[in-house]
């Protein structure tokens, strides 16, 4: 391999190794501010706890704020894409009418819109 090559190779791993870390530093970050929600929730004994095992349990901290800082931050992505796979399923079947628009205000009529058969307008 020739020079070029090689520093084209170091250039994306280094790139991809700065996305890592800052993926994984937005994961930290994340995790240890639910950490500290949750020991707040416990009033000043778990506070002091949670900076006790910062202090004492550096590296089991670390590891465990990182791990629920991804979970949470895919159960977030996940929860928007369900709303966003529903926003589309919208606009594709109800196209700009809302539910109010829909449905009658009537209420007999109403209750024979919500019970009509197959193939719904």
């Amino acid at each position: 391999m020739d020079n070029t090559t090689i520093w084209i190779v170091v250039i994306v791993a280094v790139i991809a190794l700065l996305f890592i870390a800052l993926w994984s530093l937005g994961s930290l970050i994340a995790g240890a501010a639910i950490l500290l929600g949750w020991a707040s929730s416990q009033g000043f004994i778990g506070v002091a706890v949670y900076f006790a095992l910062w202090i004492f349990a550096f590296p089991f901290m670390l590891i465990v704020s990182i791990i629920i800082g991804i979970i949470t931050t895919w159960i977030a992505a996940k929860e928007v894409r369900k709303e966003n796979q529903i926003e589309a399923w919208r606009e594709k079947h109800l196209g700009n009418q809302t539910i109010e628009q829909t449905a009658p205000s009537d209420s007999e009529e109403r209750r024979k819109w919500a019970n009509r058969l197959p193939p719904y307008d």
